[in-house]
């Protein structure tokens, strides 16, 4: 049964927000025949579509300056006025961009000026509510964090209980001490202080400094081996051409 009920209530919110919609599309369409009666001279059915519309609770600013101008028109400023205030109410604070300067193109001079002017106005008196209400609100969430002293300023909340000082060993023990982190503090000193030695007073040069032990200080075959008598590295015949570098 909880589940009947459940599916009957959403279908009636669903239907109810589909009604709405259709309503409002009804008065828009309305309101769009009043300005077409207006910009064809038809005063009378103009203001009746348009304050018809405002009646069944079209909330469009548009159609509240279309009536307001009806009333400039006819010489009503009062009532002009009122009908731009409020349209220009519902349009400050409204998140629905409703294409005004478009709408009210056609209408110009000294009246659209004062229309403007109250547009502006309320725009203005719209961002200073915006922003009366977010100060509003930060001052309940302060209030929530913070409470006044006795001196009239503001206690900071108190720090949690299960919150540790990681240096609280080393304050309670007295080992607290600092810590030379300098990285550089011996880079320009000797690397080899400390280990210079003396050189040997008299030191007599090794017979045979040969560095291949070999006993060769003055030979001419690095390997050990007698010089052969033919130097000429081709096997004797000084010319291997016979004075013809060409071999003809």
């Amino acid at each position: 049964m909880k589940k009947i009920a459940l599916t009957i209530a959403i279908s009636g919110l669903i239907f109810g927000a589909s009604k709405a919609q259709a309503d409002q599309a009804l008065l828009s369409e309305m309101f769009g025949r009043g300005i077409h009666a207006y910009y064809v001279g038809n005063q009378d059915d103009a203001k009746e579509m348009f304050s018809s519309a405002i009646d069944h609770g079209l909330e469009d600013p548009r159609v509240y300056y279309f009536r307001g101008i009806l009333a400039y028109d006819n010489g009503q400023s009062e009532d002009a006025v009122a009908d731009w205030k409020r349209g220009a109410e519902i349009e400050a604070n409204s998140r629905t961009n409703f294409a005004v300067g478009h709408t009210l193109s056609r209408f110009q001079g000294s009246g659209r000026v004062q229309l403007e002017s109250i547009r502006k106005t309320a725009k203005l008196a719209a961002l200073e509510a915006r922003m009366e209400r977010a100060q509003q609100r930060y001052g309940e969430l302060a209030a929530g964090s913070v409470t006044p002293s006795a001196s009239g300023g503001i206690t900071p909340p108190p720090v949690p209980s299960d919150i540790v000082n990681p240096f609280a060993a080393d304050i309670a023990g007295g080992s607290a001490s600092v810590v030379d982190d300098d990285a550089l503090k011996n880079a320009m000193n000797d690397p080899f202080a400390g280990e210079a030695t003396a050189a040997p007073a008299n030191q007599t040069p090794a017979a045979n400094n040969d560095p291949f032990g070999g006993g060769n200080a003055g030979g001419a075959d690095p390997f050990g081996g007698a010089a052969p008598a033919n130097k000429d590295p081709f096997g004797g015949n000084a010319d291997p051409f016979g004075g013809n570098p060409f071999g003809n």
